[in-house]
Order: C-alpha cells, then structure tokens, then sequence
C-alpha cells in the first residue's frame, strides 16, 4: 500500500515523499481502517521540522487527524461493524491507505457530511471537549471565557458549552469578527484590550472559572485578570509566540492558575466513563 512518509528531518517538501509499505496485521483488539481523507496539519509540518517537543525524535509516516472506514475487524471486536465510518486516532499516521489500529482508541464519524470536512474535526474538536470536561468542573450557568473565538477549536468549545448549559464570553483580536461570531449565534463577544476585565464584568457579575488562550503573552495577562479567585486558563496555543505570562497579583493573591492544554494529556486525565461519553 502508498503511504507518505518522512525518514530524516527539514522542510516539508524537501523531506517527505510516497513509499510503499507492507499490509498492516491485525491483532485480536485491532480494526483496519480504509482512509477516506486526512488533511495536512500545523502539527505534521512542525514534526517533520523536529520542532514538537513531544514528538522531536519522530519520523515515519505523516498524517495527525484523519477519517476512514472500517474494512476488517480483529477476533475480538465487538462493537465495531465493517463500514463502519470513523476518526482515526490523533497521531497515529493518517498518510497512509490502510492503517491497524486498536478499536478502543476510535470515535464514531458520522455519515452525512463530507470527508474532507470531517478529517478536519479530530484534533480541534477534542482540545474543545477535553478543555471544557478534563478539567476544573463547570456546571450549568457558570461562565467560561475564551479568546481566539473565531478558531475552530472556539467554534466548538461554544457548541459545547452551549449543550451543557454553560456561558461563553468569546474574545476576538479584530472588531470586524463582532458580528461575523454574533450571526453564527454567539451571544457575548468582545474586542481583546486593556478593558477586557471590566468588559466581562459589565456582562455578569460572576466571574469566569475558566479562561481558553490560544495566545500567550500579554493575552494570557488580560484573561488572568478576568477569571475568578481561584480560576483556571487553559493554555492551547501561543499565536503570540511570547511567553505565556500572569500578573503577580492575580498569580499570587488570587491563586489564578495556568497549564498546558495539549489533547494528549487531558485525555489521560478522563476516567473510563468520561472517554466513553467523549467517545459517544
């Protein structure tokens, strides 16, 4: 079978190539996947540059997010049907025709939208859930905050919120994006500036539990001032590229936290009921 691949580290299109790789073997846990599309994602160029930390010493074949079909099953699965359409596992070497994997780690695609859109959803989608459910608990009527808004991992985040009941104040960099995120639905948003905690608390008197910073840097200042005592930002990105930084007050007085976000580790932080909902 074709797969595209990368054996040594540099730019992209210097280093990686198609190649022809045997047949995957199927244990009793795994299920073989037929791909139908898998994108190219900031993550697959960074890795091919050996500049993600968590995957520096990597190589082989591409492809963080894709989506397929389910073409044969190992002895022992059991809630998995031939046809069946799925998400292939984040990480697991999407580039490739056919891949085995272990039926445990899937999540259910659905039928009635484009392959090519859903390669899409994977990654972006879980950070969103994993942000709003493998951390501090938010219930009904509490406040979240998120900046990047108009990301798909913001996109998202508000359908997710949105369902458990849970406010959104969504923070956008650009005026212009006001009404573009208001026409999709989106109830609060405001432009990111030095008025930012004075802006959230003229929209509720209850200050958010936790802040999403796709950021970094001063962004990360500004959301720090506006969580609760005791609140939580979730740090996915650095758009900024500048440290992520708190105000010694916020840090020290009110016990305001930051930690990495990355889907991988929340993931971990989910108990077997909580991927079996995430998974649903």
């Amino acid at each position: 079978m074709k797969a595209v691949a990368y054996q040594t580290h540099g730019e992209p299109w210097d280093v990686v190539h198609v190649e022809d790789l045997p047949e995957p073997e199927l244990d009793s846990g795994d299920v073989l996947i037929t791909l139908e599309a898998a994108p190219i994602h900031i993550a697959d160029l960074l890795a091919m540059r050996n500049a993600l930390p968590f995957f520096a010493a990597e190589t082989g074949v591409g492809g963080f997010e894709g989506v397929g079909r389910i073409s044969a099953l190992g002895a022992d699965v059991t809630n998995w049907a031939v046809g069946d359409r799925v998400f292939l596992p984040i990480g697991y070497g999407a580039w490739r025709e056919r891949h085995a994997v272990p039926a445990s780690t899937l999540l259910r695609a659905p039928e009635n939208a484009a392959a090519e859109q859903l390669a899409l959803v994977p990654i972006n989608m879980a950070t969103a859930y994993l942000m709003l459910h493998a951390y501090d608990t938010v219930s009904a009527g509490d406040w979240v905050l998120q900046n990047a808004a108009n990301s798909n991992v913001g996109h998202y985040f508000e359908i997710f919120a949105k369902r458990a009941g849970i406010n959104v104040i969504n923070v956008v960099r650009r005026r212009d994006l006001i009404d573009t995120l208001k026409n999709q639905g989106r109830s609060h948003v405001l432009v990111d500036s030095d008025s930012l905690a004075g802006d959230v608390a003229a929209i509720t008197s209850d200050p958010p539990k936790i802040a999403l910073d796709a950021i970094g840097g001063e962004a990360t200042t500004r959301l720090g001032a506006c969580v609760a005592m005791h609140g939580l930002i979730l740090s996915y990105g650095f758009l900024s590229k500048q440290p992520h930084a708190l105000a010694y007050p916020d840090l020290v007085f009110r016990n305001v936290r930051l930690r990495g976000g990355l889907t991988n580790y929340a993931m971990e932080r989910l108990d077997a009921d909580g991927l079996a909902r995430m998974r649903s």
